[in-house]
C-alpha cells in the first residue's frame, strides 16, 4: 500500500462529503431554568448570655455578592462580619439596620423579600 503525500493546498474531497452526509439534530429539550426563592432570610441567634449574632442569608439570590457585602456591613455598622455556611454573620442584634442599608444600597431589592425568622423556625415578613 502506497501512501500519496497529500498537499496541504489541495481539499481532499472524501473528508468533506463525509461531514456533508452526517448532519445530526439536538433533539434534547431545552434546560428548564430552576430559580430559587428569591428572599433574603435575617436571623438572630443568642451566643452567650447577653451577646447576638445577626445571620443574612439569601442575598446571592438578588447577585449581591455576598463578602462585598459583608465588608460594607463591617465598615457602616462598625462590627466584625464573617462568611459562614448559612450567609453572612453579622456581631451584634442589627436586623433592621441591615435590611434597611440592603434597601438603601442595592435598589433591585423589593423590601417584600425579607423574611426574619424567629425562634423555633417562625417566618414573618420584616416589613
Amino acid at each position: 500500500m502506497e501512501k500519496k503525500a497529500q498537499n496541504p493546498d489541495e481539499d481532499d474531497e472524501d473528508e468533506d462529503d463525509e461531514d456533508d452526509e452526517l448532519q445530526f439534530v439536538d433533539i434534547t429539550p431545552a434546560p428548564v431554568e430552576i430559580t430559587a426563592k428569591q428572599e433574603i432570610r435575617l436571623q438572630v441567634t443568642e451566643r452567650t448570655k447577653r451577646k447576638r449574632v445577626t445571620t443574612v442569608d439569601g442575598v446571592d439570590s438578588f447577585g449581591i455578592n455576598e463578602k462585598e457585602l459583608g465588608k460594607l456591613i463591617a465598615k457602616k455598622f462598625a462590627t466584625s462580619c464573617g462568611s459562614g455556611e448559612t450567609g453572612l454573620i453579622v456581631n451584634g442584634d442589627l436586623i433592621y439596620d441591615i435590611a434597611e442599608f440592603i434597601i438603601e444600597k442595592y435598589p433591585q431589592v423589593p423590601e417584600k423579600a425579607f423574611i426574619k425568622i424567629e425562634k423555633g423556625g417562625i417566618r414573618k415578613k420584616l416589613f
